[in-house]
């Protein structure tokens, strides 16, 4: 019968992969900086705005939603209107 030899850890390595296995855990996925407004120009879509800003088409009925004064019933935006970006 043969005896197996386990390597030898020492503190200093069960505390680098304690470290290294809590930087796993709180990492997360960098979002895309996204300012309070956005000032609406020449040739914007509510598309383009979510996409540039949300990372996904669909947002686009959350910044209509959050500007229902500025945002005309077909959606059109108008250049050089502050919108919110909620």
């Amino acid at each position: 019968a043969g005896s197996s030899i386990l390597p030898v850890q020492t503190a200093d390595d069960v505390a680098q992969r304690k470290s290294q296995d809590a930087a796993k855990e709180t990492k997360k996925p960098a979002e895309p900086s996204r300012p309070g407004t956005y000032v609406v120009q020449e040739g914007d879509t509510l598309y383009a705005i979510a996409k540039r800003f949300y990372g996904r088409l669909s947002a686009w009925k959350q910044i209509k939603d959050a500007n229902k004064a500025l945002i005309s019933a077909d959606n059109r935006l108008r250049a050089g209107d502050v919108i919110k970006l909620p």
